[in-house]
Formats: C-alpha cells, sequence, structure tokens
C-alpha cells in the first residue's frame, strides 16, 4: 500500500490518473483513425462513427459522470479532459482546413466548424447516456445519426454561389 501512496500520494491521485490514462487511450483511439485520409464526406462519416461509438463504451460514460459531477473537484481531470478534447477538435479543423484547398467546403472558421461538427454528432447521445435518462443506441441507430450529422454539417459547409464568385 505504501508503494501507491508513494507513487499517487493520495486515493485521489491514484484515481486521477486512472482516469487519465483511460481518456487518454479512448481519445488516442479516435485521433489515429483512418478518416483523417479520406475525403470528406466519408471522412466525416467514418469519424462520427468512431466517435459515436467510442461514446457507447461503459468506461467513457463513466469518464462523462465523473467529470460533471466531480469536475469542479478534480481540476487536473478536467483541465486532462478537456486538452484532450481540444486536440481532437484541433485535429479535426486541421482536416476540414485541408478540404478548403480542393474548395469541397468553405468555412472561415475551421474549428468552430469541427466543434459544431462533433456537436451534431454527440450533443443528445452524450448528455442522454451519462444522465441515464437514454440506453446504449443499437447500431443502426448510430449510423442513422451518424448520417444525419454528416449530411447536415456538409449542406451548410458547400460553397455558396456568392462564394464560388468571390473566388473566381
Amino acid at each position: 500500500m505504501s508503494t501507491l501512496y508513494q507513487t499517487f500520494n493520495d486515493k485521489d491521485g491514484l484515481f486521477l490518473a486512472i482516469v487519465h490514462r483511460k481518456a487518454e487511450s479512448l481519445f488516442s483511439e479516435i485521433e489515429s483513425t483512418r478518416a483523417f485520409s479520406m475525403p470528406l464526406e466519408a471522412g466525416l462519416m467514418v469519424f462520427a462513427e468512431m466517435l459515436m461509438n467510442t461514446l457507447h463504451t461503459p468506461d467513457v460514460i463513466a469518464i462523462h459522470r465523473i467529470f460533471i459531477g466531480e469536475g469542479r473537484r478534480f481540476p487536473a481531470l478536467r483541465r486532462a479532459l478537456f486538452e484532450k478534447r481540444a486536440a481532437l477538435i484541433d485535429k479535426l479543423a486541421r482536416y476540414l482546413r485541408d478540404r478548403l484547398c480542393d474548395e469541397t467546403i468553405s468555412m472561415a472558421q475551421a474549428e468552430l466548424a469541427a466543434r459544431q461538427f462533433i456537436a451534431l454528432v454527440w450533443l443528445d447521445v452524450d448528455d442522454g447516456l451519462a444522465s441515464g435518462q437514454m440506453r446504449a443506441l443499437r447500431a443502426r441507430r448510430r449510423r442513422e445519426i451518424c448520417a444525419a450529422a454528416v449530411t447536415t454539417f456538409l449542406r451548410g459547409a458547400r460553397p455558396t454561389q456568392a462564394t464560388r464568385r468571390k473566388r473566381s
């Protein structure tokens, strides 16, 4: 027991290390997805499905509950989770910016666009699962939500006629 306390100082330190390690592995799975090397629509769908499936894991649901319920008590945990989320948003924003080069989408703020896309995928699902208000969705329903998020996002992201004329 003394070895644990030498390494982690106390139970809170051990708890933070466990949650941080689990969050790290979950975020790294999403960050390493092949989606970011694919064409826009297909890549967004793969990313959305990976995100949606990750949200449905018991570990993510538990981490989200802890984050909401204990975030003030564990500022290091809150900071670590926000940093991981920011890195994921940055990676998605870079992917969207790369697609700007081929004029697939037209957006001044790729980071905001990345945040909005993630919100389309997980907003209701994440809160519903974490609060216990919703049970895990079947795979078919998850795919439907992801496809709707991609369609809605791309509808808003495509360049308008006025944007195309400005570029010409």
